[in-house]
């Protein structure tokens, strides 16, 4: 499989090799700062989620809404079918249907295993596998690596413990097998009816790994660097007295954690009963709820790759003389061409990069402009909507110089003033000047009326 997730469902972890997965986890470390609402994005503006939950979800129905609101987005469907016409006995193949025709990418949670990978068969945009059954959850997966990749500082080499229910637990049938991926050492650690099914040990073993099989945690969790904890799921046990057997079989305090290492992490995919007691959430071993806020910059990032190559690196392609703006702010290149005169009678060159991922983080737009240079005035109406501009001027194919913008400290002769009856835009022989009154928000107020003026964009001429 190629590197590029574009148009591509996500049914199970086996379907993405390690560096795809590695790719996606660099673009949700970009989107952190959107899922937190720091940082604006409209890059999924004019598409539509289709969120069809055919069982009960907190966490992942919610992240996925977040983060396509977040990204510009919106989101349809239902979180019961009771309120659908599959109360009246529509089949998942036509529902798949009718929604496909509704949305641009469809996220499934449904209780039977296999179910997303139906659902991939009949619909033509791409379908996300947000839990099928006792089956697959890759997008929770995701958010996992994300989380052990963050707080321990990488994946590889990583002794992590799954406890709890290993048989009916999708969340740890998908990460065990990622994991394996990533050469982590894993531990299972359940009672003999609740262990890992034996197809899923059979192909962490056919990457070369040997995962510990216990029935005891104070034995492993010594030597645990992350623990991994799962709730017991009733729903799941055709036998109500089975269930009783295995309940509560494991339970994690602060005492039990005294035996283990000082930066051993403590994760759950959540919701937990009683498997985790509460005297551990302000220890600092808990992450269970930044993981689940996790969950909103990977699922960000997975319908990121589901439209584009969001994945990839994004390059500019070299020009002999002109300018190149780089670190333009996000949604802003198309005015910057505007206020720098350049439209589509113009002789140069031009080109746009849009929301592209940044080394600094989060994103940026970039332009390109062939054989031209920009003048003093012109800098400076850009420094007044991009103060983080950087520009770089080329001269026969080589940067000949390479500034970040200044916001002037005085402004005169390139804006207009937002009040209406100011006098000059009276039409009198005088040039609108204006100070700078703070600079992180921008704004700047008219020496002549006072006026305070925000919306620099749309007053720059």
């Amino acid at each position: 499989m190629s590197g590029s997730l574009k148009g591509l469902d996500i049914v199970s972890i086996r379907d993405f090799s390690r560096e795809q997965i590695e790719q996606i986890l660099d673009v949700a470390v970009k989107m952190v700062p959107i899922a937190k609402g720091e940082e604006k994005s409209t890059e999924l503006e004019g598409r539509v989620l289709g969120s069809l939950f055919y069982e009960p979800s907190t966490r992942t129905r919610l992240s996925f809404e977040a983060a396509m609101a977040r990204l510009g987005g919106r989101t349809l469907g239902f979180d019961e079918p009771k309120g659908s016409s599959v109360a009246k006995g529509e089949t998942l193949a036509d529902t798949i249907r009718m929604v496909d025709a509704y949305s641009d990418v469809i996220v499934l949670r449904h209780p039977q295993e296999g179910a997303a990978r139906l659902a991939g068969h009949f619909a033509e945009n791409p379908v996300i596998n947000a839990g099928d059954g006792a089956g697959q959850h890759p997008t929770q997966t995701l958010l996992d690596l994300f989380t052990i990749r963050n707080e321990k500082g990488g994946i590889d080499g990583n002794h992590v413990v799954i406890v709890g229910d290993l048989k009916y637990g999708r969340t740890v049938h998908s990460l065990s097998e990622a994991l394996s991926m990533f050469g982590a050492e894993l531990t299972f650690v359940a009672p003999p009816t609740l262990q890992m099914p034996k197809e899923h040990v059979k192909h962490i073993e056919s990457r070369g790994l040997k995962p510990r099989i216990s029935n005891s945690l104070d034995e492993v969790i010594g030597d645990a660097d992350v623990l991994y904890v799962t709730r017991i799921q009733k729903e799941r046990f055709p036998d109500p007295a089975e269930y009783q057997k295995v309940a509560g079989a494991f339970a994690i305090n602060r005492t039990m954690l005294r035996e283990a290492k000082k930066d051993l992490i403590v994760m759950h995919p959540l919701p937990r009963v009683n498997e985790i007691d509460p005297d551990v959430d302000d220890t600092d071993h808990a992450r269970y709820f930044v993981q689940a806020f996790n969950g909103v910059p990977e699922d960000g990032a997975s319908l990121h790759g589901a439209w584009g190559d969001g994945m990839k690196e994004f390059k500019v392609t070299p020009i002999r003389n002109g300018t190149v703006i780089d670190h333009i702010d996000v949604g802003m290149s198309l005015k910057v061409l505007r206020i720098i005169g350049v439209r589509g009678d113009v002789s140069s060159t031009v080109s746009v990069l849009m929301h592209v991922p940044s080394k600094k983080g989060a994103w940026k737009d970039i332009v390109k402009i062939e054989d031209r240079e920009l003048d003093p005035k012109e800098l400076d109406k850009v420094a007044l909507i991009s103060p983080d501009a950087t520009i770089n001027i080329i001269r026969d194919y080589n940067v000949a110089e390479k500034f970040v913008v200044q916001v002037p400290e005085r402004v005169k002769g390139i804006m207009r003033c937002s009040n209406p009856s100011c006098i000059t835009n009276k039409n009198e022989p005088v040039e609108p000047e204006f100070v700078v009154e703070t600079k992180k928000p921008l704004a700047l107020r008219c020496s002549y009326c006072d006026r305070l003026t925000t919306d620099i964009a749309e007053n720059i001429v």
